[in-house]
Protein backbone atom coordinates (compact mmCIF):
# COMPACT_ATOMS: atom_id res chain seq x y z
CA UNK A 1 0.00 0.00 0.00
CA UNK A 2 1.22 3.50 -0.69
CA UNK A 3 2.61 5.45 2.29
CA UNK A 4 -0.04 7.99 2.99
CA UNK A 5 -0.27 10.43 5.90
CA UNK A 6 -3.05 10.15 8.32
CA UNK A 7 -5.61 12.86 8.51
CA UNK A 8 -4.33 13.73 11.98
CA UNK A 9 -0.75 14.30 10.84
CA UNK A 10 -1.86 16.42 7.90
CA UNK A 11 -3.96 18.59 10.16
CA UNK A 12 -1.07 18.95 12.61
CA UNK A 13 1.35 20.02 9.90
CA UNK A 14 -1.14 22.51 8.51
CA UNK A 15 -1.56 24.03 11.97
CA UNK A 16 2.20 24.47 12.34
CA UNK A 17 2.43 26.23 8.99
CA UNK A 18 -0.37 28.62 9.95
CA UNK A 19 1.32 29.42 13.29
CA UNK A 20 4.61 30.11 11.49
CA UNK A 21 2.90 32.46 9.08
CA UNK A 22 1.14 34.22 11.96
CA UNK A 23 4.46 34.84 13.75
CA UNK A 24 5.92 36.29 10.53
CA UNK A 25 2.99 38.72 10.21
CA UNK A 26 3.38 39.79 13.86
CA UNK A 27 7.08 40.39 13.46
CA UNK A 28 6.45 42.38 10.30
CA UNK A 29 3.77 44.45 12.06
CA UNK A 30 6.14 45.17 14.93
CA UNK A 31 8.83 46.18 12.46
CA UNK A 32 6.67 48.64 10.56
CA UNK A 33 6.28 51.23 13.42
CA UNK A 34 10.01 51.07 14.08
CA UNK A 35 10.77 51.81 10.43
CA UNK A 36 8.15 54.59 10.37
CA UNK A 37 9.57 56.06 13.55
CA UNK A 38 13.07 56.11 12.11
CA UNK A 39 11.81 57.74 8.94
CA UNK A 40 10.01 60.40 11.00
CA UNK A 41 13.15 61.04 12.98
CA UNK A 42 15.09 61.55 9.76
CA UNK A 43 12.46 63.93 8.36
CA UNK A 44 12.07 65.91 11.65
CA UNK A 45 13.83 69.33 11.74
CA UNK A 46 17.16 69.23 13.50
CA UNK A 47 17.73 71.58 16.51
CA UNK A 48 19.48 74.90 15.76
CA UNK A 49 23.05 75.56 16.78
CA UNK A 50 21.78 77.91 19.47
CA UNK A 51 19.49 75.27 21.00
CA UNK A 52 22.27 72.74 20.74
CA UNK A 53 24.56 75.15 22.61
CA UNK A 54 21.90 75.70 25.28
CA UNK A 55 21.50 71.96 25.82
CA UNK A 56 25.23 71.37 25.94
CA UNK A 57 26.12 74.37 28.16
CA UNK A 58 23.03 75.21 30.27
CA UNK A 59 25.03 76.92 33.05
CA UNK A 60 26.92 79.17 30.64
CA UNK A 61 23.67 80.07 28.89
CA UNK A 62 22.18 81.07 32.23
CA UNK A 63 25.10 83.37 33.04
CA UNK A 64 24.97 85.03 29.60
CA UNK A 65 21.20 85.53 29.90
CA UNK A 66 21.63 87.15 33.31
CA UNK A 67 24.30 89.50 31.97
CA UNK A 68 22.07 90.53 29.07
CA UNK A 69 19.16 91.26 31.42
CA UNK A 70 21.36 93.30 33.79
CA UNK A 71 22.80 95.28 30.87
CA UNK A 72 19.34 95.99 29.47
CA UNK A 73 18.07 97.16 32.86
CA UNK A 74 21.15 99.39 33.21
CA UNK A 75 20.54 101.00 29.82
CA UNK A 76 16.88 101.60 30.68
CA UNK A 77 17.83 103.11 34.03
CA UNK A 78 20.47 105.46 32.63
CA UNK A 79 18.25 106.50 29.73
CA UNK A 80 15.13 106.81 31.90
CA UNK A 81 13.17 104.39 29.74
CA UNK A 82 10.32 102.05 30.58
CA UNK A 83 9.82 101.65 34.32
CA UNK A 84 12.63 104.14 34.97
CA UNK A 85 11.14 106.96 32.91
CA UNK A 86 11.03 110.21 34.83
CA UNK A 87 7.47 111.32 34.67
CA UNK A 88 5.84 114.15 36.49
CA UNK A 89 2.15 114.62 37.08
CA UNK A 90 2.75 118.33 36.51
CA UNK A 91 4.75 119.14 33.35
CA UNK A 92 5.53 122.56 34.83
CA UNK A 93 6.91 121.25 38.13
CA UNK A 94 10.35 122.63 37.21
CA UNK A 95 8.87 126.13 37.02
CA UNK A 96 6.71 125.93 40.14
CA UNK A 97 9.31 124.31 42.41
CA UNK A 98 12.71 124.81 40.75
CA UNK A 99 14.69 124.50 43.98
CA UNK A 100 13.44 120.96 44.60
CA UNK A 101 13.19 119.77 41.02
CA UNK A 102 15.54 116.75 40.61
CA UNK A 103 18.29 117.15 38.04
CA UNK A 104 18.14 114.17 35.64
CA UNK A 105 20.89 111.58 36.01
CA UNK A 106 21.62 111.97 32.31
CA UNK A 107 21.76 115.55 31.07
CA UNK A 108 20.16 116.32 27.70
CA UNK A 109 22.01 118.84 25.55
CA UNK A 110 19.88 118.71 22.41
CA UNK A 111 16.11 119.12 22.44
CA UNK A 112 13.76 118.72 19.49
CA UNK A 113 11.74 121.79 20.44
CA UNK A 114 11.52 124.59 22.97
CA UNK A 115 10.11 123.68 26.40
CA UNK A 116 6.47 124.13 27.29
CA UNK A 117 5.65 127.72 28.14
CA UNK A 118 5.24 127.38 31.90
CA UNK A 119 6.50 130.87 32.78
CA UNK A 120 4.53 133.66 31.15
CA UNK A 121 4.28 137.42 31.49
CA UNK A 122 1.47 136.92 34.01
CA UNK A 123 3.40 134.45 36.19
CA UNK A 124 3.74 136.09 39.62
CA UNK A 125 6.80 136.02 41.84
CA UNK A 126 10.57 136.31 41.49
CA UNK A 127 12.99 133.82 39.98
CA UNK A 128 16.59 134.07 41.18
CA UNK A 129 19.52 132.15 39.74
CA UNK A 130 22.84 131.35 41.42
CA UNK A 131 25.85 130.21 39.41
CA UNK A 132 28.32 128.33 41.58
CA UNK A 133 31.94 128.76 40.45
CA UNK A 134 35.31 128.16 42.06
CA UNK A 135 35.76 131.92 42.27
CA UNK A 136 32.50 132.45 44.12
CA UNK A 137 28.78 132.58 43.58
CA UNK A 138 26.94 134.86 41.18
CA UNK A 139 23.26 135.52 41.85
CA UNK A 140 20.93 137.39 39.54
CA UNK A 141 17.22 138.03 39.20
CA UNK A 142 15.08 137.16 36.20
CA UNK A 143 12.27 139.25 34.75
CA UNK A 144 9.54 137.17 33.14
CA UNK A 145 7.32 140.21 32.66
CA UNK A 146 9.82 141.61 30.22
CA UNK A 147 11.05 138.49 28.42
CA UNK A 148 8.86 135.51 29.32
CA UNK A 149 10.05 133.13 26.57
CA UNK A 150 13.72 133.76 27.41
CA UNK A 151 13.20 133.33 31.16
CA UNK A 152 11.08 130.22 30.59
CA UNK A 153 13.83 128.63 28.49
CA UNK A 154 16.60 129.66 30.87
CA UNK A 155 14.87 128.26 33.97
CA UNK A 156 14.01 125.03 32.13
CA UNK A 157 17.61 124.44 31.05
CA UNK A 158 19.02 125.43 34.45
CA UNK A 159 16.71 123.10 36.39
CA UNK A 160 17.49 120.23 34.01
CA UNK A 161 21.25 120.53 34.59
CA UNK A 162 22.08 121.92 31.15
CA UNK A 163 24.51 124.58 32.43
CA UNK A 164 26.27 122.38 34.97
CA UNK A 165 29.89 121.94 33.92
CA UNK A 166 29.84 124.46 31.06
CA UNK A 167 32.60 127.04 30.97
CA UNK A 168 32.87 130.74 30.25
CA UNK A 169 34.44 130.33 26.83
CA UNK A 170 35.13 134.02 26.27
CA UNK A 171 35.63 136.94 28.64
CA UNK A 172 36.41 140.19 26.87
CA UNK A 173 34.94 143.50 25.72
CA UNK A 174 32.98 143.81 28.94
CA UNK A 175 31.18 140.47 28.50
CA UNK A 176 31.57 137.03 30.11
CA UNK A 177 30.06 134.50 27.68
CA UNK A 178 28.86 130.99 28.57
CA UNK A 179 26.07 128.49 27.88
CA UNK A 180 27.56 126.60 24.93
CA UNK A 181 27.33 122.80 25.38
CA UNK A 182 30.35 122.41 23.09
CA UNK A 183 32.53 123.54 26.00
CA UNK A 184 31.76 120.35 27.91
CA UNK A 185 32.31 118.08 24.91
CA UNK A 186 35.88 116.68 25.05
CA UNK A 187 35.78 116.05 21.31
CA UNK A 188 34.72 119.57 20.35
CA UNK A 189 37.31 121.97 18.97
CA UNK A 190 37.71 125.33 20.68
CA UNK A 191 36.92 126.91 17.33
CA UNK A 192 33.32 125.66 17.75
CA UNK A 193 32.84 127.47 21.06
CA UNK A 194 30.08 130.00 20.64
CA UNK A 195 28.27 127.96 18.00
CA UNK A 196 26.40 125.44 20.15
CA UNK A 197 22.90 125.54 21.52
CA UNK A 198 20.02 123.47 22.92
CA UNK A 199 18.65 122.46 19.53
CA UNK A 200 15.92 125.09 19.42
CA UNK A 201 15.58 128.85 19.12
CA UNK A 202 13.29 131.28 20.88
CA UNK A 203 11.93 134.60 19.76
CA UNK A 204 13.80 137.87 20.13
CA UNK A 205 12.73 140.23 22.92
CA UNK A 206 15.10 143.18 22.74
CA UNK A 207 15.24 145.86 25.41
CA UNK A 208 13.84 149.24 24.45
CA UNK A 209 17.33 150.70 24.50
CA UNK A 210 20.87 149.48 25.12
CA UNK A 211 20.78 151.27 28.48
CA UNK A 212 19.78 147.91 29.93
CA UNK A 213 23.30 146.58 29.53
CA UNK A 214 24.88 148.11 32.61
CA UNK A 215 27.35 146.21 34.79
CA UNK A 216 25.79 142.96 35.93
CA UNK A 217 23.18 142.77 33.17
CA UNK A 218 22.36 139.22 32.01
CA UNK A 219 21.16 138.57 28.47
CA UNK A 220 20.83 135.75 25.96
CA UNK A 221 23.37 135.90 23.16
CA UNK A 222 22.30 136.61 19.61
CA UNK A 223 24.08 133.75 17.84
CA UNK A 224 23.23 135.10 14.40
CA UNK A 225 20.12 136.05 12.44
CA UNK A 226 18.27 136.83 15.67
CA UNK A 227 18.63 133.28 16.99
CA UNK A 228 18.58 132.77 20.75
CA UNK A 229 19.14 129.49 22.58
CA UNK A 230 21.18 128.61 25.66
CA UNK A 231 24.13 131.00 25.37
CA UNK A 232 24.12 134.07 27.58
CA UNK A 233 26.49 136.73 28.84
CA UNK A 234 26.96 138.77 31.97
CA UNK A 235 28.15 142.33 31.55
CA UNK A 236 31.38 142.79 33.50
CA UNK A 237 31.15 146.55 33.10
CA UNK A 238 28.76 149.21 31.86
CA UNK A 239 28.26 148.19 28.23
CA UNK A 240 25.27 150.43 27.57
CA UNK A 241 27.33 152.73 25.34
CA UNK A 242 29.03 149.96 23.36
CA UNK A 243 26.42 147.23 22.86
CA UNK A 244 23.49 147.38 20.49
CA UNK A 245 20.04 146.45 21.73
CA UNK A 246 20.09 143.09 19.91
CA UNK A 247 20.31 140.74 22.91
CA UNK A 248 17.48 139.25 24.96
CA UNK A 249 17.80 140.92 28.35
CA UNK A 250 16.63 138.57 31.14
CA UNK A 251 17.91 139.98 34.44
CA UNK A 252 20.62 141.55 36.54
CA UNK A 253 23.26 140.46 39.05
CA UNK A 254 22.60 141.60 42.61
CA UNK A 255 25.13 139.45 44.46
CA UNK A 256 28.55 138.56 43.09
CA UNK A 257 29.36 141.30 40.61
CA UNK A 258 32.91 141.21 41.97
CA UNK A 259 33.03 137.50 41.09
CA UNK A 260 31.85 138.27 37.56
CA UNK A 261 34.70 140.76 37.17
CA UNK A 262 37.23 138.09 38.21
CA UNK A 263 36.09 135.55 35.63
CA UNK A 264 38.49 134.32 32.98
CA UNK A 265 38.01 132.19 29.89
CA UNK A 266 37.87 128.55 30.97
CA UNK A 267 36.23 129.15 34.36
CA UNK A 268 33.54 126.54 34.89
CA UNK A 269 29.98 126.74 36.18
CA UNK A 270 30.08 124.00 38.79
CA UNK A 271 26.31 123.97 39.26
CA UNK A 272 23.25 126.17 39.05
CA UNK A 273 20.42 126.63 41.53
CA UNK A 274 17.15 128.39 40.83
CA UNK A 275 14.87 129.71 43.55
CA UNK A 276 11.32 130.96 43.24
CA UNK A 277 9.53 133.32 45.61
CA UNK A 278 5.90 133.54 44.62
CA UNK A 279 5.55 136.66 46.76
CA UNK A 280 8.46 138.42 45.09
CA UNK A 281 8.34 140.95 42.27
CA UNK A 282 9.69 139.95 38.81
CA UNK A 283 13.10 141.56 38.27
CA UNK A 284 13.13 143.20 41.69
CA UNK A 285 16.06 141.95 43.77
CA UNK A 286 15.33 141.07 47.40
CA UNK A 287 17.22 142.72 50.24
CA UNK A 288 20.77 141.44 50.55
CA UNK A 289 21.55 139.75 53.86
CA UNK A 290 24.59 141.02 55.82
CA UNK A 291 26.32 137.67 55.33
CA UNK A 292 25.86 137.71 51.57
CA UNK A 293 26.93 141.33 51.35
CA UNK A 294 30.09 140.61 53.33
CA UNK A 295 31.15 137.67 51.18
CA UNK A 296 30.35 139.07 47.78
CA UNK A 297 29.77 142.66 46.78
CA UNK A 298 26.34 143.21 45.19
CA UNK A 299 25.61 145.26 42.11
CA UNK A 300 25.09 149.01 42.33
CA UNK A 301 21.54 148.69 43.68
CA UNK A 302 21.11 145.69 46.01
CA UNK A 303 17.39 146.09 46.48
CA UNK A 304 16.10 146.83 42.99
CA UNK A 305 16.85 146.09 39.39
CA UNK A 306 16.07 148.81 36.90
CA UNK A 307 13.67 147.89 34.13
CA UNK A 308 15.35 148.05 30.72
Amino acid sequence: MPNTKSKRSVKSQSSKIQQKHARSFQEEAQLRPSVAKKAAEVDAPQPSKFMAFVKEFPWLTGILSALIVVSLVGVMYNSHLGFFAQTSADPCAWAKNPATFPVPAKITYTYKSAPQQCITTTTPGLYSVTLHTLKGNITFTLDQQYSAASVNSFVFLATHGFYNGLSFFEVKNGMALTGDPNTINPNAKTSTYGQGGPGYNIAASYPKTSSAFTAGAVALMNTGSNKFGSQFFIATQDDSATLQDIYNYIGNVYIGLDVVQKLQAGDIIQSVTVSYNINGVPGLAPSVSPTAAATSAPAASPTATAKP
